[in-house]
């Protein structure tokens, strides 16, 4: 059951909640449903996410180190100050892929509003358990035209208390 819940949640048993397991289950056993690899290996699921960001006028930016996470005067994040002092401005949203505890290092603005909104962000991350690095996304493809012999990927835990 750890092994399962990990790989739903990236947490053991105890720390996946039974709503996300039984979802999961519902979803396995219905008709034509099947875990499998995707065409193109993982590769081909960055470059599909990268293209419906792109579609919806959002943009990439690779070997940009973020110095800092601008906010408004009421603690909205509107945009980033770039190593070397660039900036980029965000029309809807800042997307940070750092962990909770490094993406609230980044929040600045001294704007009391702003500041009540980073203690809370602050406080949030160091509610929030630590977890090794992992991420899971869940998406369902269209099996129309792929081989019937492809086979499930597999994961092995020689030893649970070493985590997998």
């Amino acid at each position: 059951m750890n092994l399962l819940s990990f790989l739903l949640s990236g947490l053991p048993a105890d720390g996946t909640i039974a709503a996300e397991v039984a979802f999961m289950f519902n979803e396995w056993y219905r008709p034509d449903c099947m875990l499998d690899f995707p065409v193109g290996g993982s590769q081909a699921m960055v470059q599909a996410l990268i293209r419906g960001v792109e579609k919806y006028g959002g943009r990439i930016m690779l070997n940009s180190h973020v110095n800092q996470i601008t906010l408004d005067s009421s603690g909205r994040a509107r945009g980033v100050v770039l190593r070397g002092g660039g900036t980029v401005k965000a029309r809807k949203a800042v997307v940070s892929n750092a962990s909770v505890w490094d993406t609230v290092k980044l929040l600045g603005n001294e704007a009391p509003a702003a500041q009540a909104a980073i203690q809370r962000y602050t406080r949030q991350a160091e509610e929030t358990p630590y977890c090794p690095s992992f991420m899971h996304l869940h998406i369902g493809f269209d099996k129309t035209g792929l081989p019937d012999d492809l086979e499930l990927h597999h994961i092995l835990v020689n030893d649970w208390s070493q985590g997998v």
